[in-house]
Order: structure tokens, then C-alpha cells, then sequence
């Protein structure tokens, strides 16, 4: 016989002396009800199988009682289905239902302070982001749609064919794997602006400046490369991204884009500039340098 079937058995017999006229003692029911202060356990008892009712737990099975249940049999046989004497162990009875109490609020506690930390984290991101695409409207009115997902498909797909491309050293199957690994987390961290870096220029010719772009994700670099660099007098502008995070690359983005409306010869001088500027870039000082940039886009 299995043990729930055995203690149902037993359950039985206490059903038997339940419905019997048994005297309830005052001083039984005054202990009992001392244990179930403050209980806020709701489930079956095995004894009357009331549904959703206070109950409290033996310490030594897994039996569990309701108050009147209790109350009956301390009364008159005073023994749990496992033994023990209820009228000696009321103190242990009652600190081992407060421990599981007060265990039951820890963890609980402990999950909503983690599913808080959660919601405020995916929150900051999504403020983030929409500060990020609020930027990329203001500036410029040829981006009239930006996808707001957390994983851009596209962006993710650039970074799989990057990988293959530039990456022909990594044979490990473990070190592809942390890579795309170390990607989603960096988009996932903000370390990543989600959109693709597009020139809004469809012109490619030598006369016409354009731009594209690249992710060098194992060195934590992002690179503009100009299109229209014949005479290779045109450098590449590289962003540190663990520096420059999602936002700046989101701001610096925008007005290197106006650089594409100036002549050549002005676009050239200009884009040269800020490719000098970029590796000077530190944490301490970014928010001057990009201001510089800033300037440097914004003049006549």
C-alpha cells in the first residue's frame, strides 16, 4: 500500500471518531488556537478533505490538519497518523508552521524583488530605445519608419554573415556560439543601436558621397566606410561601442548623415575630421567630443 493510501486508511479512523460525539476540551482548543494564529496556509485537510481551508503541517509527516480536526483529536486520541503526541508538541507544532510561514514569505519576497529588477530593466531598455528613435525623427525627416524590436532580424542576420566573412580564423563551434552570444547581449545591453546604419543615398559613384557600414563584433567596433573613395583620401570613422553606446551611435549617426548633403570636396574635408576625432574618444570626456562632432556637422 502506498503511503497517501495508507494515511487515507488512517485517515478513516479519525473520520470515525470525528463523527462521534467526542467532548471537545477547552484546554485543547485554547492550544489549538494558539497554533493557528497568524496561519495563512490554505489547503486540504486529510482528515475532513474540506478544500482551501487554514491548516497547519505536522513537523515529522506530511499530514495536515484544520483547526476543529485538530481540535477533535487532541481531544480524544491525541495522536497524528505518524504518532507523535499533539498535546506534547503544540510549542514544536506551532514554531515549525511559523518557520514555514516565514520561509514561504522570504521567497516570495525574493521573486517579486527579481521579477521587479526584470520589469525596471526591460523598461529602461524600451525607454532607451524610444529616446533613441525620438532622436533619429527629430534630426532627420528622411527616416520616416524604425523598428522597435528588441532583436532587429536584419541586424542580427548583418552580424551572422559579418561573423563568416571576417571571421575565418574562429573554427571553434564554442567560439562562433559566444560570439553570437556576446552580440545578443550587447543588443540586449544597449550597446547597440537597433536599426540598420543605412546613407540614405542610393547614388554610388565616385562623385557622390556614401557611405556604408560594418560590425566588428569581436573587437567591439562599429565602422563607417565611404563609398565614394577613389582616390582613398577618405578614412573610416570607427566608434569604440564600448564607449559610445546605442545612444551616441544613434545621435553621431544622424548628423553624419547630413555630411552626405554637402559637396564632395566639403564632405571629404568634414568626414576626415571626425575620423580624427573618434579614437581620441574616452568615457571622460565623450560628451565633449561628440558635441565637437556635433559642431563640426552643423557648420557651413
Amino acid at each position: 500500500m502506498e503511503e497517501n493510501d495508507f494515511e487515507r486508511a488512517l485517515a478513516e479512523s479519525f473520520n470515525n471518531a470525528y463523527n462521534s460525539n467526542v467532548p471537545i476540551s477547552t484546554t485543547e482548543a485554547n492550544n489549538v488556537n494558539d497554533i493557528f494564529v497568524g496561519n495563512e496556509v490554505k489547503t486540504e485537510c486529510i482528515i475532513c478533505y474540506e478544500e482551501n481551508i487554514p491548516c497547519i503541517k505536522c513537523f515529522q509527516c506530511t499530514a495536515v490538519y484544520c483547526k476543529t480536526c485538530l481540535t477533535k483529536i487532541a481531544s480524544d486520541s491525541n495522536k497524528c497518523i505518524c504518532s507523535i503526541n499533539f498535546k506534547n508538541n503544540y510549542c514544536n507544532l506551532k514554531k515549525y508552521n511559523q518557520n514555514l510561514i516565514k520561509n514561504a514569505r522570504e521567497e516570495k519576497a525574493l521573486k517579486d524583488k527579481k521579477e521587479k529588477k526584470q520589469r525596471d530593466k526591460k523598461n529602461k531598455n524600451l525607454n532607451s530605445q524610444n529616446h533613441n528613435i525620438n532622436n533619429n525623427i527629430n534630426h532627420n525627416n528622411n527616416i520616416n519608419t524604425i523598428s522597435n524590436n528588441n532583436f532587429n532580424a536584419d541586424l542580427i542576420n548583418n552580424y551572422l554573415i559579418n561573423e563568416t566573412n571576417s571571421n575565418s580564423n574562429y573554427n571553434s563551434t564554442d567560439t562562433n556560439l559566444n560570439l553570437k552570444l556576446e552580440f545578443l547581449e550587447d543588443l540586449k545591453n544597449n550597446k547597440i543601436y537597433n536599426i540598420d546604419f543605412k546613407s540614405f543615398c542610393n547614388k554610388r559613384d565616385s562623385s557622390t558621397p556614401n557611405f556604408e557600414y560594418y560590425w566588428d563584433y569581436t573587437d567591439k567596433l562599429l565602422t563607417f566606410y565611404p563609398i565614394s573613395n577613389t582616390n582613398n583620401d577618405i578614412n573610416n570613422i570607427v566608434f569604440d561601442y564600448t564607449i559610445l553606446n546605442a545612444e551616441n551611435q544613434a545621435e553621431l549617426y544622424i548628423w553624419i548623415l547630413q555630411l552626405l548633403k554637402l559637396p564632395l570636396s566639403k564632405y571629404k574635408e568634414k568626414w576626415n575630421t571626425i575620423s580624427n576625432i573618434m579614437p581620441k574618444i574616452t568615457t571622460n570626456n565623450k560628451i565633449n567630443m561628440i558635441h565637437k562632432i556635433i559642431t563640426i556637422c552643423n557648420s557651413h
